[in-house]
């Protein structure tokens, strides 16, 4: 099934270079899958052994001392307790080792050079869709740090992704906004869609409310085998990607007039460019 969904979409793909350049990405995903899996047996496995086996004997050796205070037990105990911080920081290294460097050929870049990257790249991919006007709009002053360039462009590509696949609509029917509004240290993307007058939208919105569950989960497993909505690689990149605590994703229900919403608020000020 899955092979299957990996044919289906690189067939669409004319391009030679987007085409290698798509299925690096899907590489990479698949790397950084196994990368998180091996960063969590470090973070919680390995470290809560060694923390288990030290609390273990720490708790023999009060045992042993029966309640009685002796110097050289005292000292024993503050040599295992400062072994336990050395073991944490150690194997937080370690992890760090299975971190995706973030070398990058991009300086930096404004927002309206990202979304107008991301676009072409979709229009790219879907030949069907390379007349598709879509009205964009990006009221900002910042720069963004290059290293972010391929994590936002990951953001815009699942939301045009899903766009594409569900609105049930041929480019000349569909209807797609997107913006960016920068507020202080406030990054707001705002991304609109119509459906197709023959969409069930009872269904769709159903589908919907299920996504806004696991959006507040802020569950991440197995990012790489959400192939229905594209939401757990954005909330990846935003939680782990991006380290931002101070995020909200909004996903309307798909209204009357068949228009469906996502905004994405984030705090900015770790992403942008560091004047030099």
């Amino acid at each position: 099934e899955e092979l299957k969904e990996l044919a289906n979409k690189y067939k669409k793909i004319l391009n030679y270079d987007t085409f290698i350049e798509e299925v690096i990405s899907d590489l990479w995903g698949r790397t950084e899958e196994n990368l998180d899996k091996i960063r969590e047996v470090i973070s919680t496995n390995a470290k809560q052994y060694f923390e288990n086996e030290l609390d273990e004997l720490t708790d023999k050796i009060d045992s042993f001392s029966n309640g009685k205070k002796y110097n050289d037990i005292n000292q024993l105990k503050d040599a295992i307790l400062a072994c336990k911080t050395t073991i944490s920081n150690r194997l937080n290294k370690v992890q760090n080792w299975f971190n995706r460097s973030k070398s990058k050929t991009i300086n930096e870049f404004k927002m309206i050079d990202l979304i107008e990257a991301t676009l072409s790249t979709s229009k790219r991919i879907h030949p069907d869709y390379k007349e598709l006007v879509i009205n964009v709009k990006s009221d900002e002053n910042n720069r963004y740090d290059g290293g972010y360039f391929e994590y936002f462009d990951s953001i815009l590509q699942n939301l045009v992704e899903n766009i594409i696949k569900y609105s049930d609509l041929e480019q000349n029917e569909l209807k797609i906004s997107i913006k960016s509004l920068e507020n202080d240290d406030k990054l707001t993307i705002t991304v609109e869609n119509n459906f197709s007058n023959n969409s069930d939208l009872y269904y769709i919105n159903k589908e919907i409310q299920k996504v806004r569950l696991d959006i507040k989960k802020g569950d991440i497993k197995n990012v790489n085998s959400d192939k229905k909505s594209g939401y757990k690689k954005i909330l990846k990149v935003l939680s782990y990607d991006f380290n931002c605590d101070d995020y909200s994703i909004l996903i309307s229900d798909v209204n009357e007039d068949r228009v469906f919403r996502t905004t994405i608020d984030l705090k900015i000020a770790t992403l942008l460019k560091k004047d030099e």
